[in-house]
């Protein structure tokens, strides 16, 4: 299963160049980058022989003013019917630019001229590009899409924005499922002896169908935000160098009364 499964359609057009509807955001946790990342989700599965098709990366810069935003949307019109042999993969906004990034299966001349091409319908608009080869996709893998850590805040997000618009007051503790898998029995009841002393009580360990064993914790807390990004970068830390992983948490809503 890949890691994105819950986002997908059965209808999900499968030429890599067509315009994927997958994408999501977050907020960019790696060390020494400062980006707020949107990106296609679809590509973390894209087969390896349909990313051999398209072996290097066009790097579009644009100036980022918030006041414009207008301008950076018709730039990404310009690029996203998946047209050229280009096809983009991500958009990474920092405090001065906004970086658009396509992967791309022609020639560096082509490249220029496309995007020249391209960028024409933008008058007024100052743009910086480069064209590098990354045949293994290492932009995509270790930039663009998250790690452990920004998938849970991309998942706590949304789950906590679930509950918010089903009435969730965010204001009265409640029990809060959490939900690991390991490949083996070896790490189990050491994780849950240590989560213990923050608080978690086991409510279930066993051997799952598929071979896993599976590990259910529960935790009585108020579901808020920014409690729920600390507490599962707690728990992501804690399975490093296990062989287990964290499968994500879920709990009931209480309303306003």
């Amino acid at each position: 299963m890949g890691l994105f499964d819950r986002f997908k359609k059965k209808d999900e057009p499968k030429d890599p160049l067509t315009f994927s509807e997958l994408w999501d955001f977050y907020l960019c946790k790696k060390p020494d980058l400062n980006y707020f990342i949107r990106f296609d989700m679809s590509l973390s599965d894209l087969a390896k022989d349909e990313r051999a098709k398209y072996p290097h990366i066009i790097e579009l810069r644009i100036p980022y003013e918030r006041e414009r935003m207008d301008l950076l949307n018709v730039v990404e019109d310009a690029f996203n019917p998946g047209g050229y042999n280009v096809r983009m993969i991500g958009a990474l906004t920092d405090d001065s630019f906004r970086h658009f990034v396509f992967c791309y299966g022609g020639t560096r001349t082509d490249a220029d001229k496309i995007v020249e091409k391209l960028m024409s319908a933008s008058k007024n608009v100052d743009f910086y590009f480069e064209v590098f080869t990354d045949d293994n996709w290492s932009y995509y893998d270790k930039i663009i899409a998250p790690n452990a850590y920004e998938r849970n805040w991309m998942e706590n997000n949304h789950l906590c924005r679930n509950l918010k618009e089903n009435g969730e007051a965010f204001e009265k503790p409640r029990a809060i499922d959490f939900y690991m898998y390991f490949a083996s029995e070896a790490h189990v009841q050491d994780v849950a002896d240590k989560l213990s002393e923050k608080g978690f009580a086991e409510a279930a360990s066993y051997k799952a169908e598929n071979g896993e064993f599976m590990l259910h914790l529960v935790l009585e807390a108020v579901p808020s935000f920014m409690y729920m990004d600390k507490l599962t970068d707690e728990i992501i830390e804690l399975l490093n160098g296990t062989d287990g992983y964290f499968d994500g948490w879920g709990c009931p809503v209480v309303r306003v009364t």
